[in-house]
């Protein structure tokens, strides 16, 4: 049977062995909560880079959108005034009112 100091000094060695294995527990728990929170910043860094790239594809794509909108209407209003510019050249002058006019600005009075 043990004695009564024999059996403090096992529960003390007993308590020492829980500290030391609670302590070891402790620092592996911070070890790992800093090994999530790193990837965790890691993953959202790599989520925002992400978003910032397809913002910018999304962006080229509207102005390219746009620019090919623009060239189709300024081509479109180039045409029409080409068009009424050939109407405008194929009109013979009115012979009476080049006559008139001519008449009008040769008088002398």
């Amino acid at each position: 049977m043990k004695t009564s100091g024999e059996t403090f000094a096992t529960t003390l060695e007993e308590v020492k062995g829980a500290e030391t294995k609670a302590a070891s527990v402790r620092e592996d728990a911070k070890a790992k909560a800093e090994e999530i929170l790193k990837n965790a910043r890691k993953e959202a860094e790599d989520i925002k880079l992400k978003a910032q790239e397809e913002t910018v594809e999304m962006e080229n794509r509207l102005i390219a959108e746009g620019k090919e909108e623009t060239e189709k209407e300024v081509n479109k209003i180039l045409a029409d005034a080409k068009k009424d510019s050939d109407g405008i050249k194929a009109k013979k002058p009115d012979a009476k009112l080049i006559g008139s006019l001519c008449k009008d600005v040769l008088t002398i009075e």
